[in-house]
Formats: structure tokens, sequence, C-alpha cells
């Protein structure tokens, strides 16, 4: 990877001096460049490729385009990882709003930026508002994808965790026993399918059914770690999640000891990452 940056970078700047900065093949040059920086996590030196992208496709292939779409959701994507909730919300609604108006509310790729923007509210603590989205999200998924559907499970879990974070432990259960019945039938060993037992330990530990949760939040973790590399760069932050319902739940029940070990592990892998 270290190798690849400076041959893809005199490759942009050649393309740019042979061919002008708005060619399409200057363009997948820069996206593959800012693809390597994200595939390392160094996002805050992915953020202006994409931004230039973005400025020179909404004025050579206009705002409606799918590909000036797909950029600016990536955009947002990258605003949300660094933490930038507020400009990542804003460029969502802009892709939901052409979306609906282009393909129509219940078309695939609008369900995917209303579910998006479900999970952007709860970092906001707007969760009733991420309540609503992921509600329609799923309703629609149900109708038009069917049950078993990857992107219905999604919508599940998408659900599950803003009930999580409502403390509507019932709710989140019943969703997510759901939707790992799915995942187990779908996708055994895909990556989701240990997400969604952590997020059951973490409803389990909300009810304070700590010795219940325990296996169920160190099994999903694990299970994402021997999985990370498979887990696309928008959602990475599933794993840092994982081990932080850990942390919670020895801090809850009285086990210092181990919350600490586990605040540590959760400290020295941010630490490991690059500076986004």
């Amino acid at each position: 990877m270290a190798r690849a940056e400076p041959l893809l970078k005199d490759g942009l700047e050649l393309q740019r001096r042979r061919l002008g900065a708005e060619n399409p093949d200057t363009l997948l040059m820069m996206n593959n460049l800012a693809r390597l920086y994200i595939d390392r996590g160094s996002y805050a030196q992915a953020e202006p490729l994409f931004t230039q992208a973005l400025a020179i496709q909404r004025r050579v292939l206009g705002q409606d385009h799918p590909e000036t779409l797909t950029v600016i959701r990536n955009l947002s994507h990258l605003y949300r990882n660094q933490r930038k909730y507020a400009p990542a919300e804003a460029l969502l609604k802009q892709v939901a709003e052409v979306q609906q108006r282009v393909l129509g509310s219940e078309h695939p790729d609008t369900l995917a930026t209303m579910n998006d923007l479900a999970q952007l509210c709860p970092d906001q603590g707007k969760y009733g508002q991420a309540d609503r989205l992921s509600v329609t999200v799923l309703e629609a998924r149900r109708r038009v994808l069917g049950e078993g559907h990857p992107d219905t499970v999604s919508a599940l879990v998408s659900l599950g965790q803003v009930r999580l974070g409502q403390r509507r432990y019932a709710d989140t259960e019943s969703l997510l026993h759901e939707a790992l019945r799915a995942q187990e039938k779908n996708a055994p060993d895909a990556w989701q399918r240990y997400n969604i037992p952590s997020l059951l330990g973490a409803t389990l530990a909300g009810r304070q059914k700590f010795s219940d949760s325990e296996p169920l939040l160190v099994a999903g973790y694990r299970g994402l770690i021997d999985r990370q590399a498979t887990i696309p760069w928008e959602s990475r932050r599933a794993v840092e999640q994982a081990c932080q319902r850990i942390v919670s739940l020895y801090e809850s029940w009285g086990k210092l000891k181990e919350a600490v070990a586990w605040r540590e592990k959760l400290q020295g892998s941010a630490s490991a990452s690059p500076n986004r």
C-alpha cells in the first residue's frame, strides 16, 4: 500500500496534464487515490479528493446525476467517520431529495440513503427522527424486497440499534433475534453475523442480565475482529462500538478490573489507527 501511493499520485498528476482535470479517467484516478487513503484510514487525506471530484461532477454532470450522488454519499460517510455529523446530514438530505424526486420514495437507492440518515441521527441524539426513518425504511424494504433480503435484515439491525439507544429493550431483542435468524440463514460467516450478538449483548446488559450479556458481547467482538478486513470502510466503527459495549458492561457490572483492561484495548486500537 505504501508503494501504491506515489504511483497513484504521479498517475493523477499525469492525467491532469494530459487529459485535463474534468476527464473521466482523471476522476477515476482521483477516486482510486481517495480509496487508497480510505483503506488505510487516512480520511483527512481522502476528503479533499472527494470534495474536488464532487465539485467537478456537479459542474459537468449535474447535481442529479447518479455518479454525482454516489460521490456525495461517499463524502457523507467520510464526514460521519470523522464525526462531522452536521455536514454529513446535510449531504445525505441533498441526495435523498434528488432520489425521491427522480427515483421515487421506495427505490432501493432512495431507501439506502434514508437508512444512512437514520443511522446518522443517533450520533446527534436525534432518536425520535432516527426511529421514524428506520421504521419507514424497514416497512418499505419488507414490502419491496421481502423479509429475508440482506437490505431488509440491515434495516432490522438499524432499527434495533435505534431502539437500543432509546432503552426499548423488549423491542430491540425482538428485532435483533429476527435479524439474527435471517443472517444465520443467508450469510452465517459474514461480519454482520457477529455485530448482531454484540447488540443483543448490550440489550441484556441494559436489563442488568450481565452474566447472559458477557458471552454475547465478547464473542461478537472477537468475530468482528477476525473479519475486520471484510467490513466496508463506512461500517468500520462497528468494531470500536463492540469493544465499547464490553467496557460499558463491566463498568455497569462493577467489574472495574475487566473494564480497565478492555478500555485499554479500546484506546490501544484507537491510537493504532491512522489520524482521521
